[in-house]
């Protein structure tokens, strides 16, 4: 699993650093993992201008397969056009009149930059805990509207002749095949060991992502630059420790090496990992293990 994070190069590249909500990276995971790669590419914090603007996310078809379908999260990912910007707010913001505004300015000048003359071949996705009365009345206002889907927190609509899409994740949620959205809503925060009733796939995918969010937490450079890192780290952590408890073994042992899927545990994991098992682990795992715990 290859998260896309931007490079900072060219004009902009010495600018401080722009605070990214940490819940950014949850939202990327599920997309790369959801989306096949010879299908879809999938731009983290696209560049707009030469100037630091960026949309959350840009989902760009690369293969026209009229055959394929989302399993999962179809909230997110039903009925994508050749060109899709997501613009994502975490589990401990709202959405905002000033969201409104953002969206289409990210719209226009996203067409300008790849020479689209027709809104045929974009959409736009808005994942938010809630939509807020204020958000949608600024859609209102600038021609837009938007209508509830058969799947409660799911909807959809246009704003000035582009497709729209609205997803609350705290209502989305717990409909089948929405359970992904849990780890980016508010309801992981307020219950972060609750495991949802997940399918095999579903569980799965939902414990690579927890596993990915617990590497990168240990990168410095990120805690530096995203704001709720340590909420959302420990959040992760909390929700890692349930799901491990109701995960079947051959599922908690995909994907990674030994080493990996011992260092991917939380802290309070380790502590409870048998000292004779540690030294059967690589010299670095264990002196890593032994760092983290102040042993």
């Amino acid at each position: 699993m290859g998260l896309v994070m931007p490079l900072r190069t060219g004009p902009d590249a010495d600018d401080p650093p722009h605070l990214r909500t940490a819940w950014h990276p949850l939202l990327v995971m599920l997309l790369e993992l959801l989306l096949p790669r010879d299908h879809w590419t999938v731009l983290a914090e696209h560049a707009l201008t030469r100037e630091p603007r960026r949309i959350d996310v840009v989902i760009v078809r690369r293969l026209d397969d009229s055959a394929w379908r989302p399993r999962h999260l179809r909230s997110v990912l039903d009925e994508l056009r050749a060109h899709n910007l997501v613009h994502f707010k975490g589990a401990t913001d709202e959405l905002e009149v000033v969201d409104a505004l953002q969206l289409l300015s990210y719209a226009y000048q996203y067409m300008a930059l790849h020479g689209l003359h027709h809104t045929d071949a974009l959409s736009l996705r808005v994942v938010a805990p809630t939509l807020t009365p204020r958000f949608r009345e600024q859609l209102r206002v600038l021609g837009g509207a938007l209508s509830e889907t058969a799947v409660r927190g799911v909807h959809t609509g246009h704003v000035q002749g582009i497709a729209l899409r609205v997803v609350e994740t705290d209502v989305a949620w717990p409909a089948p095949g929405e359970h992904l959205l849990f780890p980016i809503s508010p309801a992981c925060l307020r219950a972060p060991t609750r495991a949802p009733a997940f399918d095999d796939n579903e569980r799965a995918l939902y414990y690579r992502l927890l596993q990915g969010i617990s590497q990168l937490a240990r990168d410095p450079n990120w805690r530096a630059i995203m704001k709720d890192a340590t909420l959302v780290n420990d959040t992760t952590r909390e929700a890692l420790l349930g799901l491990l408890a109701v995960l079947p073994p051959e599922l908690r042992l995909a994907g990674l090496s030994e080493a990996d899927r011992v260092l991917a545990l939380p802290d309070a994991a380790l502590r409870a990992l048998p000292a004779e098992y540690l030294a059967t682990l690589p010299a670095d795992t264990q002196a890593r293990i032994h760092a983290r715990l102040g042993r």
